[in-house]
């Protein structure tokens, strides 16, 4: 179910990014000069494109050259968190986000993502962490002007940063988050909130989880459906479909839906001991990590 991104794979970017390089002076506009490695990233590249998508790209920048405060790109629109910077723009007829990362950020992440941090420490990411580890995953290495791109560095950084390592992770966070959430309901079946919040919470992590098992990384419920339409096309045994996302959403009875939940976490959860006993090392690893999450009071309530 899953491909190797362990190394850079000889693919082109599509239309929209070759559109966008292609378009004008890209790299001048966006203040690119100094990056170290540029990346066609996002919606088209995972096949989840719409009529709505930016056309996405990351650049990193190595740690002797910091990223630019400001870009010659008129009317660019900068959303800044504390891990990277995005850069939105119109650029030739099209929306064009410039996602901007500096590598000492990037080998923090990577500090979380090494095989080293033991089963009690799981990593949880956050929403932009994923997204930016993933993007360095999966995405396509693109020329930086006149500069080809650069695909020892990636492979390099692909290893240091333990991407490989980020779908299963991932299932294991929102696996076990999912799994607190129902327990937690389970535990209160009368109060009314507290089983919505949980339905949405196993919906999510369910998808998430799914997704992974088929090394699609979500990293954020937008496009997860979506996603999940696209895997359960290529995949005809997935431990949870579009259906049953359908039947936790939109079911008019709590106690089935909870039910439901449960045995689809259930599913999930034996697929990844299906893809331990075959001798998969990092899914072995992430069942130890689901059984640690497991531990008797490890999520009791103290309210």
């Amino acid at each position: 179910m899953s491909r190797d991104t362990g190394r850079p794979a000889a693919r082109l970017p599509g239309p929209a990014h070759q559109g966008a390089l292609e378009g004008g002076p890209f790299v001048e506009n966006f203040g690119l000069g100094g990056a170290r490695l540029l990346l066609a990233v996002g919606s088209h590249i995972l096949g989840v494109a719409d009529d709505d998508s930016d056309t996405d790209f990351l650049a990193v920048y190595s740690g002797e050259t910091a990223p630019p405060m400001t870009i010659p790109l008129p009317g660019a629109v900068a959303l800044s968190s504390t891990l990277s910077t995005s850069w939105i723009g119109q650029f030739f007829g099209r929306e064009v986000n410039v996602e901007v990362v500096w590598e000492p950020r990037l080998n923090e992440l990577g500090a979380l993502m090494s095989p080293a941090v033991s089963l009690t420490r799981a990593p949880i990411l956050q929403m932009l962490d994923a997204r930016v580890l993933d993007r360095v995953r999966t995405g396509i290495a693109v020329p930086i002007g006149d500069r080809p791109a650069d695909l020892g560095y990636l492979a390099e950084l692909r290893q240091r940063l333990y991407v490989a390592r980020l779908p299963a992770l991932l299932l294991v966070m929102s696996l076990g988050s999912a799994l607190a959430y129902l327990e937690k309901a389970e535990r209160r079946p009368a109060d009314r909130r507290v089983v919505r919040f949980a339905l949405d919470a196993v919906a999510d992590g369910a998808t998430v989880a799914t997704l992974c098992l088929c090394d699609t990384v979500a990293y954020s419920m937008k496009k997860a459906a979506r996603l999940l339409i696209a895997a359960q096309a290529e995949h005809a045994d997935l431990p949870f479909t579009v259906d049953d996302l359908d039947s936790l959403w939109f079911g008019s009875d709590d106690a089935i839906r909870l039910r439901d939940g449960r045995q689809a976490l259930h599913r999930i959860r034996s697929r990844v001991h299906e893809l331990a006993v075959r001798g998969d090392p990092l899914w072995a690893e992430a069942e130890r990590r689901l059984a640690a999450y497991a531990e008797p009071d490890r999520y009791a309530d103290h309210e």
